[in-house]
């Protein structure tokens, strides 16, 4: 009875406080450009890359395509959302990612409200290792991998038994396709000798494999 009504929302420092939550917050933007000039059967997998499993849909509660436009219902990730939060909405046909639209949550409404606040990026949606070319080798051959999300990462040559042969990158790695060669060489600048050799790449908990082969 009198005195000031009751506040019900929180205000932008309390929700700061609150942290990951699965509050209501959606988020949309524009198709971009390049994917819907040729796109029949278009999906999108939403992410935070803090949280890449925690994949939204097209087809999740509150989310969807329409109208050259996409929309995403950050309340419905199983691991809540939070301020600051990086979040990619990756637009995929069949096998194929076309883009990857980035934003920074915030806690206005309707974050990225148009095509301005959005980078559109090619990105793989998944950790990639290989192909290498030229396979068999002799001399060099480029080994190319795929990175999905920004991190530490480690590529090393081993032999059949598991022995390291050759360290080829241990750094941090912006994501998207990358290259890296290797000589045919040891740690210690000698030629290694020819047959079948195992490509490891680490990123995370993540270990991927690939074989080679060296040709005298």
């Amino acid at each position: 009875e009198g005195g000031m009504p009751k506040r019900i929302s929180p205000t932008a420092p309390e929700l700061m406080a609150m942290g990951t939550a699965r509050r209501p917050h959606l988020v949309c933007g524009e198709i971009p450009e390049t994917v819907q000039d040729g796109a029949r059967h278009l999906r999108f997998a939403a992410y935070r890359i803090s949280f890449p499993e925690d994949v939204l849909t097209q087809t999740s509660p509150g989310c969807g395509l329409e109208e050259g436009m996409w929309y995403v219902q950050c309340g419905n990730f199983d691991e809540g959302w939070k301020i600051g939060d990086v979040m990619n909405i990756v637009f995929i046909e069949g096998s194929d990612t076309l883009a990857c639209s980035r934003l920074v949550l915030t806690n206005e409404p309707f974050d990225g409200l148009g095509a301005e606040a959005f980078e559109i990026i090619n990105v793989p949606i998944r950790h990639e290792l290989g192909p290498n070319y030229p396979n068999p080798f002799n001399g060099l051959t480029r080994i190319r991998y795929r990175i999905a999300e920004a991190g530490s990462v480690t590529i090393s040559v081993h032999n059949v038994v598991g022995q390291r042969i050759r360290l080829l990158i241990e750094e941090e790695t912006e994501l998207g396709t990358h290259e890296v060669i290797w000589d045919g060489k040891d740690d210690r600048g000698r030629r290694a000798s020819s047959g079948l050799y195992i490509v490891r790449m680490h990123i995370g908990n993540e270990l991927l494999r690939h074989k080679i082969a060296l040709i005298e």
